[in-house]
């Protein structure tokens, strides 16, 4: 299972996503840091702003909901009382209509000073009824009772005229005069058939009806109702809930805030929104009314508030988000006249956590507009810390690559980072120095890991050269020793540069010699091309050394070069304890020779003909003979390496040598051809023409002894050498 979750992570993210400059890393990781920072104080701002509006919502449900509790309590307190009193007028628990007629005064007065109280009145147990109604100038009161409206009050009584039932309604004006009467026979109006009578009747308390539709004004309304003292009868009080919802409606919380008195049982007794209300009322078919559920009103407020009420409970407020919208709630249970009612306040969350959602959006915007800010200065900051970093990167690379020459300056203000430049300053400096010993691409190789430093070799192609100066042994006989080693190293230093900048590796300093091969430990397409042109560099240099050496009147180290190729065996030989990387094999030993030659034609750089063949189009070669080295026992042509063929090289040869080295080609092929008397006449005048040439006259006395005494008929032009 790991190494499947490695697979899946790599194939998920390759390297190139899972390695990134360390700027890159650090500004990711600040940025990530800030804005999880500013998120998180915005987030704990603004839960703290909330918890505050909370607290604050709290504090206001609490004053609302007492201030509605005392004032539900003061509008039926009134009721209440003056209901219990009534109850106690000797005129209404009289018998006859006129005993009654003498409550009016003090009933129209009790209406007059409480507008809670639409009606008072008293049923008895014959089905007799008396009732005094303030009219107080409304139209519908005064259409339901057919009263003038001129009248303030009405009186209504059903009592018995010769055993029947007769209803009277007697309008009275603000003195209490009467205007006016309308006689009706009964319209089967029996008050003892009422739920509040029942009601009050049975328990001979104070009782509050459930709200119901008056039969009269089709006003929602309650009852207050008790038993007279005596029994007989009992007397009621109407309020008409129609004031009762206009004084909640003063004391809810906001403009868009709801109050509302329910049931146990949920139904809707009283809101701040009567019309609403009174649409929801079912009427049966016996003319009775049943308040509507909190479900059953076209308001998904009060139904959502309830139903977290229904869960909850109440004592605290409660937050339901309904359409979108958090509205919060308070709900309180009160007792009524022995009824047990509840009322709710609802008001829109906005009014209390407004304030925490602005304050969370300016913090947010605050918090953004910090984190355009500090964003440049956290990748200006990652961008400070990485650059030493990769500066030590980039000097790594350029170690690995073993370009060792220019020391860089760590600047930080991190120890580790200075720490690191300074032994990276110092491995730079032993490798600069391990390098003199080993050649560099050898150290290259073991640095990234492309070589083992174990013993064994391969079999490949490479290019050799050999070096050596005439003349040394005398040159080091005259000199004081420290002065021959300054004079060595000095040359050392310019041919070996020529080398090495052309892509060679110095095997080996072999005394004043020098040999050193191309195409290894490193594959070089090119190598023979590169062989050539650092044969002709470092015979440049070597000359340029020379004329330096002569102005100061000093002996010249004139150096011969020797320049072979073929297959080797390349790699470390020694003991484990002391291993050399080098070339082996008869081609070495071919270079060497061809070094050698140079003393026997009086040349600089000779080449053998595997060189020669493998670079023709791009450099100029004379051909000189065909020998057998000693130790050899092939013969192998050898030509000397005349210049350049590239365009703009250095290194190209001037017309006068051209000429010359085409002249000598026509000579050669005669001599090949063994058409002696033309080529010693060709020689004769090659040497008279370029005298200085060092290989014509050696060449022009073969001819001549070949002509005295002509080789045999095998013979194929090749000359066996008996010295190095």
């Amino acid at each position: 299972m790991p190494a499947i979750g490695l697979r899946i992570r790599r194939e998920l993210f390759p390297r190139t996503l899972r390695s990134l400059p360390l700027n890159v890393y650090l500004g990711t990781y600040i940025t990530a840091l800030l804005v999880v920072f500013g998120a998180t104080m915005v987030w704990f701002n603004y839960h703290r702003d909330r918890d505050a509006a909370y607290v604050d919502a709290e504090r206001v449900f609490d004053s609302a909901s007492d201030h509605a509790v005392a004032e539900v309590r003061s509008l039926f307190g009134p009721v209440s009382a003056m209901v219990d009193l009534a109850s106690r007028l000797p005129g209404l628990a009289g018998a006859s209509l006129r005993t009654r007629w003498s409550t009016v005064p003090f009933i129209t007065e009790v209406l007059r000073n409480t507008p809670t109280i639409s009606a008072m009145y008293a049923g008895y147990d014959d089905g007799e009824f008396f009732l005094v109604r303030a009219l107080r100038g409304d139209p519908r009161i005064h259409e339901a009772t057919a009263a003038p409206m001129a009248a303030s009050f009405v009186v209504q009584s059903i009592d018995r005229v010769d055993g029947a039932l007769r209803q009277t309604f007697h309008y009275l004006d603000d003195d209490l005069h009467v205007i006016d009467r309308n006689r009706r026979f009964n319209n089967g109006f029996d008050p003892r058939q009422r739920p509040w009578y029942h009601a009050a009747d049975r328990t001979g308390k104070t009782i509050l009806s459930p709200v119901y539709l008056f039969a009269t004004t089709r006003e929602l309304g309650a009852t207050l109702s008790r038993r007279l003292p005596g029994g007989g009868g009992v007397v009621g009080g109407d309020m008409a809930l129609t004031q009762y919802a206009e004084r909640l409606d003063a004391l809810k919380i906001g403009e868009r805030g709801r109050i509302m008195i329910f049931t146990g049982r949920g139904r809707v007794a009283v809101t701040n929104d009567p019309a609403s209300l009174l649409k929801a009322v079912r009427i049966r078919p016996d003319g009775s009314s049943v308040q509507p559920l909190v479900t059953e009103i076209d308001d998904p407020v009060l139904a959502g508030s309830y139903a977290g009420y229904a869960r909850s409970g109440t004592g605290k407020t409660l937050v339901n988000v309904i359409d979108g919208e958090e509205w919060l709630s308070r709900f309180t249970e009160l007792q009524l006249a022995g009824t047990t009612m509840t009322l709710g306040i609802l008001a829109p969350g906005d009014l209390f956590l407004g304030d925490s959602e602005r304050t969370r959006e300016s913090n947010l915007l605050v918090s953004l507009l910090m984190l355009l800010v500090a964003l440049p200065v956290a990748w200006l900051i990652a961008r400070l810390i990485a650059r030493p970093i990769t500066t030590l990167t980039e000097e790594t690379a350029r170690i690995r690559r073993f370009e060792l020459d220019a020391d860089v300056d760590i600047r930080s203000r991190v120890s580790e980072v200075l720490r690191l430049g300074e032994s990276m300053r110092a491995m730079k400096s032993s490798l600069r120095d391990l390098g003199r010993f080993v050649p560099r691409q050898l150290i290259r190789d073991l640095v990234t890991g492309r070589t083992r430093a174990a013993l064994g070799g391969e079999r490949r192609e490479v290019s050799l050269m050999f070096t050596d100066i005439a003349g040394y042994t005398a040159l080091a006989e005259s000199l004081d020793p420290p002065l021959l080693m300054e004079k060595t190293s000095a040359y050392f230093e310019r041919v070996g540069r020529a080398i090495i900048e052309h892509g060679g590796t110095i095997d080996k300093y072999i005394g004043d010699a020098i040999m050193a091969f191309w195409n290894a430990p490193e594959d070089q397409d090119d190598h023979a091309a590169l062989l050539c042109e650092a044969a002709l560099a470092a015979a440049a240099a070597s000359r340029a050394l020379d004329r330096e050496l002569v102005a100061r009147g000093e002996p010249a180290m004139f150096t011969r070069f020797g320049l072979h190729l073929g297959t080797a065996v390349v790699g470390n030989v020694g003991s484990v304890d002391r291993m050399d990387f080098t070339v082996l094999g008869s081609v070495v030993n071919l270079a060497s020779r061809l070094e050698g030659l140079n003393k026997h034609y009086g040349t600089q750089v000779l080449a053998s003909g595997a060189v020669r063949d493998r670079v023709a189009d791009r450099f100029l070669f004379r051909p000189l003979d065909s020998v057998v080295p000693k130790g050899a026992t092939q013969a192998v042509p050898v030509f000397e390496l005349v210049g350049s063929l590239e365009p703009g090289s250095s290194y190209a040869p001037d017309e006068k040598r051209i000429a010359a080295t085409a002249a000598w080609r026509e000579l050669h092929e005669l001599y090949r051809a063994r058409r002696w008397p033309q080529a010693e006449s060709a020689l004769t005048a090659y040497v008279a023409t370029w005298p200085d040439d060092p290989v014509a006259p050696i060449l022009l006395e073969r001819v001549r002894r070949f002509m005295r005494s002509p080789p045999p008929d095998d013979w194929d032009g090749a000359e066996t050498i008996r010295t190095k």
